[in-house]
């Protein structure tokens, strides 16, 4: 039900960004694709080398991966997963609509994940790396591998520290639209967020929780 909502909202978000001036010609290149196999982007094989743009919406089967690079960042799509690209050249907006992904960048202010419970960043803006996977229809698990990745979700911040994993479960999802460049640092919001911190890798009970519960 997620993933149809979202593109139901990105189809028209799509027919925007293109029909008007500003988006002629696909606007700049966001990065470009470093591997594919059994990949999409806009529903056309997916191919190395290519470039990807705002609003392009990356897609692989059971079988496949994709690693797209902007600059010195990365996203890692693994199989079964789906991404919408955001943003600008300056400031990448990654959108996580489902599935697995691993994202790394030398800095958070030029790569943004946002995810169904809010937006992820490095807690003081530095090199970051982690994992985020949607676990079911409410839920999702991010990993922080390097850094201290906040969550933030309209006016509450959580913090996932380094080597550790949180559990994250939301009412419902944050804005997934794409509104291109001038969206990058816009805010996302989502409602009734609890958020579990555990030890990264643990799969079943934590070692410690922090809950938190947050109404619009």
């Amino acid at each position: 039900m997620l993933r149809s909502s979202i593109r139901g909202a990105l189809a028209v978000c799509a027919l925007a960004c293109f029909s008007g001036a500003t988006w002629a010609g696909h606007g700049r290149a966001l990065g470009s694709i470093a591997e594919a196999n059994n990949s999409l982007v806009d529903n056309s094989l997916a191919l190395a080398g290519a470039n990807v743009y705002a609003c392009d919406v990356l897609d692989t089967d059971h079988y496949g991966d994709l690693r797209v690079q902007f600059g010195g960042s990365q996203l890692v799509l693994g199989t079964s997963s789906e991404v919408v690209l955001d943003g600008s050249p300056d400031v990448v907006r990654a959108i996580v609509i489902n599935g697995s992904i691993s994202f790394s960048s030398p800095s958070s202010a030029t790569l943004v994940i946002d995810t169904p419970a809010g937006r992820l960043r490095e807690a003081s803006g530095q090199a970051y790396s982690g994992t985020v996977a949607i676990t079911g229809p409410n839920e999702l698990l991010v990993t922080a591998v390097r850094g201290n990745i906040t969550l933030k979700a309209a006016d509450a911040m959580n913090t996932i520290p380094a080597g550790k994993s949180a559990r994250i479960t939301f009412e419902h999802s944050a804005d997934a639209a794409c509104h291109g460049p001038r969206d990058a640092n816009s805010a996302t919001k989502s409602a009734n967020i609890t958020f579990q911190l555990i030890d990264a890798g643990t799969g079943g009970g934590a070692t410690y929780a922090i809950r938190h519960e947050q109404r619009n």
